[in-house]
């Protein structure tokens, strides 16, 4: 693959109050042929994040054709598995409604946070959406007693796929505790009910690296393409990495071939990507340096 990087797109202001940086994880939805909606997740000034979206021409997307001043989904009720922080992680269109899977936050003592699975849906093609439950869809199990959070779900031949990150413990960095997990999958008849046990394990964490997650997978000409991220510690930080599988359970990694710019927002770190062909273009959506502060660019496929 070779790519050309095209920069930043956007960066929330602030000027409604709860969006005043970053942009995680952006996951486009082709609303027609020249638009682009793209959920994100953005954080107050205390880092509480909350799911947003933006519509940016299709053709080119550095050109944003709208944004909203209310959240799309808020943070839960204090004491709620999301009371401080609802993370957009996983897009599902379906026939009759759209699914966000999310990471709910909720702040600990002893260790930084938890975070668990949310499920909102829309019924009105992704202009409103509501939550599913107060609590999660994925909560903690025996092996996954701090981490359980659905990354990417794929509906294919009556079952849901769910490609999530599980964990159980923290390794502290050069400057802080952070979260170890890796990448696992399990099934579901409905997408919303999971089994309560550990899931097989596709994308393990090697040496030097202590997080595998936020995986994009698309299916083309019968190969399954996952765009992910890993990282180690405060050194590694995150980075872009790629795997490909003939049955979406075992990957081999592959190139990327996406380096960090010299200079600018994703100059640092590269993470949390998605991907999707319109128009004749591909399009690699990612965040860049502090983890997203900055907001979110891209990259456009020049080769494959």
């Amino acid at each position: 693959m070779k790519w050309e990087n095209k920069g930043l797109i956007y960066r929330p202001d602030g000027k409604n109050g709860w969006d005043d940086n970053t942009f995680i994880a952006p996951l486009p939805l082709q609303v027609d042929e020249n638009t682009l909606r793209i959920y994100g997740t953005v954080r107050d000034k205390e880092g509480a994040g909350r799911l947003s979206y933006i519509e940016v021409d299709a053709n080119n997307p550095k050109i944003i054709k709208k944004t909203i001043d209310k959240p799309l989904v808020d943070i839960g009720r204090p004491g709620m598995f999301d009371d401080n922080g609802v993370v957009a992680v996983g897009l599902l269109p379906l026939k009759d409604e759209i699914r966000i899977y999310y990471a709910g936050y909720t702040l600990g003592t002893k260790v930084r946070h938890f975070d668990f699975t949310g499920l909102a849906i829309s019924k009105d093609g992704g202009l409103t959406f509501k939550k599913y439950s107060e609590i999660p869809i994925c909560d903690r199990i025996e092996g996954e007693e701090l981490t359980r959070a659905i990354q990417m779900v794929l509906y294919e031949n009556g079952i849901y796929r769910a490609y999530y990150v599980g964990g159980s413990g923290f390794v502290q960095g050069k400057t802080k505790a952070i979260s170890q997990y890796d990448l696992r999958y399990m099934e579901s008849k409905d997408g919303i009910h999971f089994p309560n046990v550990v899931g097989k394990t596709v994308i393990p964490i090697e040496k030097g690296c202590y997080r595998v997650g936020k995986p994009y997978i698309v299916k083309e000409n019968g190969i399954y393409k996952m765009f992910y991220s890993d990282g180690g510690d405060d050194g590694a930080l995150y980075r872009l990495a790629y795997a490909e599988s003939p049955d979406g359970l075992e990957w081999t990694k592959k190139d990327l071939n996406l380096p960090l710019s010299e200079k600018g927002w994703d100059s640092q770190m590269a993470e949390y990507p998605s991907f999707i062909r319109v128009n004749g273009k591909a399009y690699l959506f990612y965040n860049g340096n502090n983890y997203g502060y900055d907001g979110f660019g891209y990259a456009e496929l020049i080769e494959e």
